[in-house]
C-alpha cells in the first residue's frame, strides 16, 4: 500500500479523485499496521516506513494529510516500549512541519503541536534513561 502511495505521488495532484485513492491506500497501510503486526519491532519498522512515505507524498490535500499525520502519531504513542514511542514520535514531528500543509497558519499550528510532541518525547527519553 505504501509503495502505491509513493507511485501515485508522481502522477496525482491534490483535489482529484485519485487523491482519495491514495488516501485510502495510506489509511489501509495504517489499519494493517494496527491489525496484523504483533511484533513490536515490526510495528516500529512499519511506522517508520509510513512516516517516510508521508514525508514524500505531496499530493494529499491539507485535511487528508493532517488526518493521516494525526493517526500516525497516535499509533506511535501506542507502541508498547517507551523507547520505541520516543523514536517514532520524533520521526513523526517532521510531518507536522513539512511543507505539504496548504496555509502558513496551519503550518504554524502544526509546528506548535510538533513542539509539544517533541517535549513529551524528550520527557519520555529522560524517564527511560533514569529507569
Amino acid at each position: 500500500f505504501l509503495q502505491g502511495v509513493l507511485s501515485m505521488n508522481q502522477v496525482v495532484s491534490p483535489g482529484t479523485d485519485a487523491e482519495e485513492l491514495g488516501y485510502q491506500f495510506a489509511s489501509q497501510a495504517l489499519v494493517l499496521f494496527q491489525d496484523e503486526l504483533a511484533d513490536a519491532e515490526s510495528r516500529v519498522q512499519a511506522l517508520s516506513l509510513a512516516i517516510c512515505t508521508l514525508e514524500r507524498a505531496a499530493f494529499f490535500s491539507a485535511d487528508n494529510f493532517e488526518t493521516l499525520v494525526v493517526n500516525t502519531a497516535q499509533y506511535c504513542a501506542k507502541l508498547p516500549r517507551r523507547q520505541d514511542q520516543c523514536r517514532t514520535l520524533l520521526m513523526c514531528t517532521n510531518l507536522f512541519c513539512c511543507g505539504l500543509l496548504v496555509s502558513c497558519v496551519r503550518a504554524l499550528e502544526g509546528c506548535r503541536e510538533a513542539g509539544e510532541v517533541l517535549e513529551e518525547s524528550f520527557g519520555g527519553v529522560r524517564r527511560v534513561q533514569v529507569d
